[in-house]
């Protein structure tokens, strides 16, 4: 199954977790019309079973500024006709911290050990990559109803 993980944000990472491993990078953007371009640019190149991007749960700003761009995966989504999940970041990090909380650096940590040979260490404004990978390998280890 190949799976395409999307941390959304202003800047974004992306992950696609197949079963040769982990291919990853970020991207960042001016506007909403380039957003859905590189969301539909990396449905396109990688022809994904399943996207998945995390949810975050506790912050009002977050949830507000997260959830246009999230809608915009899902539209990318549906007209592509590729099922999509949400899950909830918290969870996510519970697979590699073994509790709920784990800051960036405990996410970059896992996420290198993974395959330090495939996985480059990205600069700071683009480590989200990284929180897609987490979301790509929560989704790999546990049965996720998709929409």
């Amino acid at each position: 199954m190949i799976t395409l993980a999307i941390d959304v944000g202003k800047s974004s990472g992306w992950a696609i977790r197949d079963q040769h491993g982990f291919q990853c990078g970020g991207f960042q953007f001016e506007s909403l019309a380039q957003y859905k371009s590189k969301v539909t640019g990396l449905l396109n190149t990688y022809s994904p079973d399943v996207v998945v991007t995390g949810k975050p749960v506790r912050y009002y700003r977050t949830l507000v500024a997260h959830s246009k761009y999230q809608a915009i995966v899902e539209l990318c989504c549906e007209m592509q006709e590729v099922p999509y999940v949400e899950v909830v970041d918290s969870t996510c990090k519970k697979l590699i911290s073994g509790g709920g909380k784990c800051d960036k650096e405990c996410i970059k940590k896992w996420a290198v050990s993974k395959d330090p040979e495939v996985i480059p260490p990205f600069p700071k404004k683009m480590d989200d990559a990284y929180d897609a990978m987490m979301f790509a390998e929560f989704i790999s280890k546990n049965a996720v109803n998709v929409v």
